[in-house]
């Protein structure tokens, strides 16, 4: 299994219990649940398969983001924890960040579909010979597609949020973001997996 950080192997990285204590705008990355996300997680190199947002409204703290053939999804983060033990990982933005300007930004833009068109492009880049022959209209459709809102991935949503408020988590576009990126970002700090 690939490193998460610098010298820490994943399956190493503390437990803590959800106790309901996570602060707004935390980053719930997830390792895989299905063959489809064990692919993912290989594909992109790393332990995880899918990116939500810790946000709380009134006294629950939900998780909320972008889920393929569900579109935009909130659940309580507490029931998918009792459901998914050590399975989510909480990351905390490492420096100050607007946590109100952010969780606004990522409600507002928690419409549209799933973009399938942006998981074809990220398999694309994958390809040798899409790197060798067809790099400049490959750029230009990433370009395109960042500049979408409707919709999203569950990563790109989550980069995006974070970025249109001043923190930008890595340096690629919002469309080809994935969760392993959003998990070796600098400004992310590992917190813990959530257990009951």
């Amino acid at each position: 299994m690939p490193e998460l950080m610098p010298g820490i192997e994943y399956e190493e990285l503390p437990q803590i219990v959800y106790e309901g204590l996570f602060t707004d705008c935390a980053c719930l990355l997830w390792k895989p649940t299905s063959t489809y996300g064990k692919l993912i997680a290989n594909a992109t190199l790393g332990p995880f398969s899918h990116a939500t947002m810790a946000l709380k409204w009134d006294d629950t703290i939900m998780s909320v983001g972008f889920e393929e053939k569900r579109g935009a999804v909130c659940e309580p983060l507490s029931n998918l924890v009792a459901r998914y033990p050590g399975i989510i990982s909480v990351f905390e933005p490492t420096n100050g960040v607007d946590r109100a300007a952010i969780k606004s930004y990522a409600i507002r833009n928690l419409v549209g579909d799933y973009k399938w068109a942006n998981i074809r492009l990220i398999g694309l880049l994958q390809l040798p010979l899409t790197k060798l022959f067809f790099p400049a209209f490959v750029k230009r459709r990433i370009a395109a597609a960042s500049h979408r809102t409707g919709g999203g991935i569950c990563s790109q949503w989550v980069a995006r949020a974070y970025g249109e408020n001043g923190t930008t988590l890595i340096h690629k576009p919002y469309t080809i973001t994935t969760p392993n990126d959003l998990g070796m970002s600098p400004n992310l700090e590992y917190i813990g997996t959530l257990v009951n």
